[in-house]
C-alpha cells in the first residue's frame, strides 16, 4: 500500500514519463482486485481494467494524465480518441486519472462525453479503505458509472463501505455482551436480552443486525454459538479463539509466500507492541 501511494504521488506530475504513472495504474487497479492489462500504446488506452463478477461484470479504459503544474486541462484530453478506444476495447466505462482537472468547460466535455474524472488524491483514498477492508468489485462499479468529477462519488462509495464494515466492530461488542449475560444469572443469552443492553442500544444497533450476527457466528463454519431447543443462545468460545478461527481462514486462503509475509507482520507488531 505504502508503495503505490508513493508511486502514484511521484508519477502523475512525470509529464516527460508517462508510462511509470500507467504502470502504477495497472498495479493500483490489480490491488483493488481488478483484472489489468497494461496497454499503454499509441491509439489505445493505458489500461484496460475489468470486474469479473458473472452477469454485473463490467469493464474500464483507464487513461492516465501527468502534469508538472498538478492539474489537467481540457487541451490535454482527447475526447475522440477515449470514444474510438472504448469501441475497440468494447468497455462499458471510460476513466480518466490525473492530480487535478480544470473545472468549467472540461466537466462539460467529460459528461457530454460520459467520462469519469478520477483525481490521484482521491484515489488514494478509496487505496486507504480498502486496505483497511477490501471492498468488492460490486461496490466500486460506482465509481465508474458517474461521468466529470468523481470526488463526491469516491466520498459517498467510501461512507457506504464504512457502514457496512461497522459489522466488525458491532460483532466484537457483541461478543462482549453475549459473554456477560452468560456469565450473569441468566446463563445464556437471546436476541431480545442482548438488543436490550445499553451498550448495545448506545451503538445503534437494532434487534435484525444482532440477529444477523448471531447467525454468522452460529454457522457451521464458525461454531462460536450454540442454540438449544428453547432457543437460547449459548456461546462456546471466547473473543479470541473466534479471532483464531478468522486468522485461520485467512491463512487457508492465502498461497504460503503471503502467509509467511502476514505472519512475520503480525510478528513484528506484536512485538513492538509489547
Amino acid at each position: 500500500l505504502e508503495d503505490l501511494i508513493r508511486r502514484l504521488e511521484e508519477t502523475q506530475y512525470k509529464s516527460t514519463s508517462p508510462s511509470e504513472f500507467e504502470e502504477t495504474l495497472r498495479d493500483t487497479f490489480f490491488f483493488l482486485g481488478f483484472e489489468t492489462e497494461l496497454i499503454g500504446t499509441p491509439g489505445n488506452t493505458d489500461v484496460f481494467v475489468k470486474a469479473e463478477v458473472g452477469e454485473r461484470s463490467y469493464s474500464a479504459n483507464v487513461d492516465g494524465k501527468t502534469s508538472k503544474r498538478g492539474r489537467i486541462d481540457d487541451v490535454q484530453i482527447d475526447w475522440l480518441s477515449l470514444e474510438d478506444h472504448k469501441e475497440k476495447t468494447k468497455a462499458d466505462f471510460v476513466v480518466v486519472v490525473g492530480p487535478d482537472f480544470a473545472g468549467g468547460n472540461l466537466e462539460k466535455r467529460a459528461q457530454q462525453n460520459k467520462v469519469v474524472l478520477l483525481k490521484t488524491k482521491d484515489l488514494i483514498e478509496i487505496l486507504k479503505e480498502h486496505a483497511r477492508f477490501p471492498f468488492n468489485l460490486i461496490e466500486l462499479r460506482e465509481l465508474f458509472e458517474t461521468p466529470s468529477n468523481s470526488s463526491q462519488t469516491v466520498e459517498k462509495v467510501i461512507e457506504k463501505h464504512r457502514n457496512r464494515t461497522r459489522f466488525l466492530e458491532h460483532m466484537k461488542l457483541l461478543l462482549d455482551e453475549m459473554k456477560a449475560l452468560q456469565k450473569s444469572w441468566l446463563r445464556y443469552f437471546s436476541i431480545d436480552s442482548l438488543s436490550a443492553r445499553e451498550k448495545i442500544q448506545e451503538a445503534g444497533l437494532k434487534p435484525q443486525e444482532v440477529e444477523e450476527i448471531i447467525k454468522f457466528l452460529k454457522s457451521p463454519l464458525i461454531r462460536a454459538i450454540e442454540e438449544n431447543p428453547d432457543g437460547k443462545y449459548f456461546l462456546t468460545m471466547s473473543r479470541r479463539n473466534v479471532s483464531e478461527i478468522f486468522r485461520r481462514i485467512a491463512e487457508s486462503l492465502e498461497d504460503e509466500k503471503s502467509t509467511l509475509i502476514s505472519r512475520a507482520g503480525s510478528e513484528t507488531f506484536c512485538f513492538l507492541s509489547v
